[in-house]
């Protein structure tokens, strides 16, 4: 299954499930082309490494909570930035795991709403 259909199922179930809220957020830089000729580049999204689904705990007592979750394929592996950003966002509270499917997903949800950090 590709990446992006497990995305979509994913944020699907998450939001569904009425206990948080998760948007598909890109990250890149955009090339822009100046009134001159000359060129302009803008970074767009959470910065490199960020999770593909950032959100949040929208109910119970971890209301406003950052929930994030990073979709793999069976295959997939995180990349070094993506480790950087996942212990950043734990060691500041929040939650960050992978998952692999939206039963996982959902399954990191409960983990989320116990106050865990993965």
């Amino acid at each position: 299954m590709r990446e992006s259909t497990i995305q979509a199922q994913v944020r699907q179930a998450v939001c569904k499930s009425g206990w948080a809220v998760v948007t598909r957020c890109n990250t890149g830089v955009a090339e822009y082309e100046n009134r001159d000729g000359s060129k302009r580049y803008v970074r767009y999204g959470l910065g490199r490494g960020s999770p593909d689904l950032p959100g949040m705990i929208s109910k119970g007592p971890l209301k406003g909570r950052v929930f994030c979750l990073e979709t793999k394929t069976a295959t997939g592996a995180s990349r070094t930035h993506q480790l950087a950003w996942a212990r950043a966002c734990r060691k500041r509270g929040g939650f960050y795991a992978v998952v692999h499917s939206k039963e996982e997903a959902l399954a990191a949800l409960e983990r989320a709403l116990r106050g865990e950090l993965q």
